[in-house]
């Protein structure tokens, strides 16, 4: 899981040692393995509500990183959510 992280990280340095940065409310990183593949959320939390942005990611087998989403979705209306799930970034509530 940690070689995953790196890649993002090397290919996203703007992600790097993510959850020292300088936040608000805090950053937390939420990683998952679906079907061999590994899954990251990076979340940025907000004081009014839950999870204020989020980037997720998706490392595959051979270490490609790609981009999955963000977090919001300005097509979504609801501003509760508790989670986002790291293989689109849509909100969980």
């Amino acid at each position: 899981m940690i070689l995953r992280r790196k890649a993002i990280e090397a290919a996203y340095p703007e992600f790097s040692d993510f959850e020292n940065q300088p936040s608000f409310a805090g950053q937390s990183v939420v990683p998952a393995v679906i079907d061999g593949d590994y899954y990251f959320a990076y979340l940025v939390h907000g004081s009014g509500v839950p999870i204020a942005q989020a980037t997720c990611f998706r490392v595959d087998r051979v270490g490609r990183v790609f981009e999955t989403g963000v977090f919001p979705d300005p097509l979504d209306s609801s501003s509760g959510y508790r989670r986002v799930d790291p293989r689109n970034c849509r909100g969980i509530e």
